[in-house]
């Protein structure tokens, strides 16, 4: 996995949430994205996993199981291409 398709992984995560009941979690990643300015693109990565973890274990027994998936699937990426760089 490369960066590029961990960052549209989670366009495609923000995109879902917009509109649901998980908008928050849409407007954070947003924000996370393209609003803050990171000194590097792992420091980013950390965070939005920090996020996204915080995200799952608050929500565990309300969450949609399908964004969940996703959910899940990047943070696994994002760990993968941490230790692979």
């Amino acid at each position: 996995m490369t960066i590029k398709q961990i960052y549209t992984s989670i366009d495609e995560l923000i995109e879902i949430l917009k509109g649901s009941e998980y908008q928050s979690l849409s407007t954070i990643l947003e924000h996370r994205m393209y609003k803050v300015s990171w000194t590097s693109g792992y420091e980013m990565l950390e965070e939005i996993t920090s996020v996204l973890r915080r995200f799952i274990s608050e929500h565990e027994n309300t969450l949609n199981e399908s964004v969940a998936k996703k959910i899940n699937i990047i943070i696994e990426d994002i760990q993968s291409f941490s230790v692979n760089r």
